[in-house]
């Protein structure tokens, strides 16, 4: 859990407990049923989990479920926001990188097994649950896609100023950037795409950012 969600969390709780001495049992409740609905939803997916389910794995009731987060909605704009600093890394400030480099560590190629899984799961739910559940797609596309698309575009935008990539739309760039780089991980199907090794996972993400660099090039 990022230091950014535990704030969050105790922001929250100093809100809501004013007058009350348990902040700090509160909030280790809060950031334990977070904990548990994030292992939960990842796991079995959203539509499949329920607030009464997330009461009892954490043994608390149903009101006091709805006193830490007012809505599963909620819990998983929360889930959403910490997973994002496993699916790319922005903004990113580093204008001597080259445009390879500077695309690899914005979209996290080197990332170890632990970031890679939680990716993947972070992933998963976004694709297999957005078309399913409105609720779900409301709060992904405000909390997950349009952050990253508007800091990536605004990163685009810099580059053109600084004349490392041509004059393009920077909401066309980061749709195709995303659509190649992120559509390729999975099937047709919308299943995550098998690879026979994290080798040949990473030649295609390279791939898909030399082809991204060589297309987009100034002059």
């Amino acid at each position: 859990m990022t230091a950014k969600i535990v704030g969050q969390i105790h922001s929250s709780l100093v809100r809501r407990s004013r007058g009350r001495p348990k902040l700090e049992s509160d909030q280790e409740a809060r950031i334990k049923v977070f904990q548990e609905a994030r292992r939960l939803f990842l796991d079995r997916g959203y539509s499949h989990s329920t607030m009464d389910e997330l009461a009892a794995q954490r043994g608390v009731s149903k009101k006091t479920l709805y006193q830490l987060f007012p809505s599963k909605r909620a819990v998983l704009g929360m889930i959403v926001d910490d997973g994002r600093h496993t699916i790319m890394r922005l903004p990113f400030e580093d204008d001597s990188a080259s445009m390879m480099d500077a695309l690899r560590h914005i979209f996290r190629v080197d990332v170890d097994d632990e970031v890679c899984f939680e990716r993947i799961a972070m992933m998963r739910l976004c694709r297999q649950e957005r078309s399913d559940t409105r609720e779900v797609e409301l709060t992904l596309m405000q909390e997950a896609y349009d952050a990253y698309a508007r800091l990536f575009g605004n990163w685009v935008t810099r580059q053109i100023a600084l004349g490392r990539m041509r004059a393009i739309d920077p909401e066309v760039a980061t749709t195709i950037m995303f659509e190649m780089f992120y559509g390729g991980l999975f099937t047709q199907d919308g299943r995550l795409k098998h690879w026979d090794s994290k080798a040949e996972r990473r030649r295609y993400m390279e791939e898909c950012i030399r082809m991204f660099v060589d297309g987009t090039r100034a002059g």
